[in-house]
């Protein structure tokens, strides 16, 4: 920056007494600097605008608008001096007086009814008087007040044109690409052909870039970057793109109507709102020119999506419900973004934890526990220094917290003594509390499925919040409008796979030696299930190559 200092100091004879960063504003880095004339004592605020490389051509233009809207009466900052008409200066910047004051955006909802009604005259009142600067023919400036194009229809078709070559450089399923393939099908803009105003417009019309004074009056315009010859209907056009139908909106264009012969429609607004989309598509792939990121489409062009829900095209039921459904997300900005996702995938693991740990205790937990009642009338004496540690016979009841099989059976029988009856109520319960215990593990498959499926939920969220840090902390790089159906079908597959997972288990597939379910091989099946969710895309892999054993691999593809 000390470079830059030097350049202006020298070429407009001051001193920089001070420099503060201006953080508003993302096509340009703006400084607001305190200075000082020659051998003044008189110090003064002015701004300079530094232009990122390749949007130098902008000077070519925006000097002689300066001058051209001070002439005319518009309040604008008087114009100081650009790299343009310095050719040792090696950057690209331009200076102006520093007009006192808040932008409009930032005290709008503070202001009076009134206020906000002699604001919105004044504004409309030097709109009128900046759109009354004729131009040479029509479009883009060049070079002072030349447009690009000899008729405004040509500059319409260019843009719409350039706009569509871009639809095919999006990702498939980007937001743009969807929009821009619904607009290009459905919208024609040959009512807009036949304009043959030449006038000067500003399309930089926004709230943030007027100024407000503290009597509450309005102080001026600032930054021209965008600059056409053509209609003034194109400027409201872009200030709905970004407002939408807010209350601003409302009064700049019901006092505007009242102040010109000819209402603007609607209809026309809209479809230069949308001629803005085509005309910005080559560059929302892309960082901002100072190197930040965009904010969500959504989240800046307001307007935009207005239209687009109202908009009747063959698709709108499809594609309504694809916006509606995201933009929960989409609304807003990057940072709020983070914080909801973080929000929704918190309150769901927590929701998905309480549901297990509920059907664990409840409905899962219980089962293990098998019982059988013995009265033991014939007073049979068991050997409980041989009785294993899942089994206990406790006020007539015989309990196990294991699946009995033939071998343990016969080791439960074995508890009584060899002189006994074969026919003896001891050996009938036994046989009695081992079916029961696989009857029960019969009764518990639904909630084992569950069960499984949960947990496996459970470890695919800490893989997700694991990653979700990592993307938006460290990375700083969440794509929530890209990413967000793999956040919401992943927990859908993770269940999925953990009632695969417990098929595959039982059925000897995945070479793990268990058998039938007791308390310590729930708790294995249940943490081989979460780990399974954790690790999802591996398990998937897994699947993968067992269906590739059980049905083939075909090495040679035939015609």
């Amino acid at each position: 920056m000390k470079t830059i200092f030097k350049e202006i100091e020298k070429h407009n004879d001051i001193k920089v007494i001070k420099s503060v960063k201006i953080e508003q504003g993302v096509m340009t880095d703006k400084y607001l600097l305190t200075v000082k004339k020659g051998d003044e004592n008189i110090e003064k605020k002015v701004i300079l605008r530094i232009y990122p490389d390749g949007r130098e051509s902008i000077l070519k233009f925006e000097p002689e608008v300066f001058k051209k809207a001070k002439e005319a009466g518009v309040k604008v900052p008087n114009y100081i001096s650009s790299s343009i008409e310095n050719k040792d200066a090696k950057s690209n910047y331009i200076l102006y007086d520093y007009i006192e004051g808040n932008t409009l955006n930032s005290i709008y909802s503070s202001l009076t009814d009134d206020s906000k009604n002699r604001i919105v005259e004044d504004i409309v009142d030097n709109l009128l008087k900046l759109s009354s600067i004729s131009c040479e023919d029509f479009g883009p400036l060049q070079t002072n007040l030349l447009g690009s194009f000899s008729t405004w229809k040509l500059f319409i078709e260019n843009a719409y044109n350039e706009g569509k070559k871009q639809i095919r450089k999006y990702n498939k399923n980007n937001d743009v690409e969807k929009i821009l393939n619904d607009f290009k099908d459905n919208i024609s803009f040959k009512n807009l052909y036949h304009s043959d105003k030449k006038a000067l417009i500003w399309l930089d019309f926004y709230p943030e870039n007027i100024i407000i004074n503290d009597r509450n009056e309005f102080a001026g315009f600032i930054d021209f970057e965008e600059m056409i010859s053509g209609d003034l209907a194109m400027s409201i056009g872009y200030l709905y793109a970004r407002e939408g139908k807010s209350d601003f909106f409302n009064r700049i264009i019901t006092k505007l109507n009242t102040k010109i012969n000819i209402n603007i429609d609607q209809e026309i607004i809209d479809k230069y709102a949308i001629l803005r989309l085509f005309r910005i598509a080559p560059y929302l792939k892309n960082d901002l020119p100072t190197g930040k990121k965009r904010e969500s489409f959504f989240c800046v062009f307001k307007g935009l999506f207005e239209i687009y829900q109202s908009f009747e095209i063959k698709k709108k039921s499809k594609m309504r419900d694809y916006f509606v459904f995201t933009l929960g997300l989409r609304k807003f900005g990057f940072e709020k973004q983070k914080k909801y996702t973080a929000f929704n995938l918190t309150f769901f693991s927590l929701l998905i934890v309480g549901l297990f740990i509920y059907i664990f205790t409840f409905n899962l937990n219980d089962n293990i526990r098998h019982t059988q009642y013995w009265n033991n009338n014939e007073n049979i004496k068991l050997n409980f220094k041989k009785s294993p540690s899942w089994f206990i016979y406790e006020k007539d009841t015989l309990i196990s917290s294991e699946f009995i099989n033939d071998n343990m059976k016969q080791e439960l029988i074995g508890l009584a003594p060899d002189s006994i009856k074969s026919d003896n109520s001891y050996f009938k319960e036994v046989n009695v509390l081992a079916y029961k215990s696989q009857k029960s593990d019969q009764n518990q498959l639904p909630w084992l499925l569950i069960a499984s499926g949960l947990i496996s939920v459970i470890g695919v969220n800490i893989r997700s919040l694991w990653d979700f840090v990592g993307n938006a902390s460290y990375k700083d790089d969440l794509d929530v409008d890209r990413w967000w159906p793999w956040y919401f079908l992943r927990p859908t597959i993770g269940f999925l796979a953990g009632v695969i997972f417990y098929f595959l288990y039982y059925g000897g597939m995945m070479e793990l030696n268990t058998n039938k379910l007791s308390s310590s091989r729930l708790y294995f099946l249940l943490a081989i299930s979460g780990i399974i969710g954790f690790g999802l895309n591996d398990f998937i892999d897994r699947l993968r190559n067992i269906s590739k054993a059980i049905f083939g691999i075909e090495n040679n593809k035939k015609n």
